[in-house]
C-alpha cells in the first residue's frame, strides 16, 4: 500500500508500465497490471480532465443509454 502520493514521473512511468504491459500482451497483460500501476492510470485519467466524461459514460451504461458517448457530449452541451 502506497504511503506517500505519487510524483508526476512515478505516476507517468507506472501508467506507462501497465500501458506497454497490455500493449504487448493483449489480455493477458492486463492479468500482469499491479495495482500501483491501476491507480497511477487512473490519476493520470484525472489529471487530463478525462475522469467526469469517463464517470458519466459509465453511469449512462448503468442507466441503459444506448450510445454512452453520446450521452456524455449531450450532457455537457446542457451544463
Amino acid at each position: 500500500m502506497r504511503i506517500r502520493p505519487l510524483t508526476e514521473g512515478e505516476m507517468l512511468s507506472l501508467a506507462g508500465s501497465a500501458i506497454a504491459k497490455i500493449d504487448g500482451k493483449g489480455r493477458r497483460g492486463t492479468s500482469m497490471v499491479t495495482y500501483d500501476e491501476i491507480e497511477a492510470m487512473a490519476a493520470l485519467i484525472e489529471c487530463t480532465g478525462a475522469g467526469p466524461a469517463c464517470q458519466q459514460a459509465h453511469h449512462a451504461v448503468l442507466a441503459g443509454v444506448a450510445d454512452a458517448a453520446r450521452a456524455t457530449s449531450s450532457q455537457e452541451t446542457i451544463q
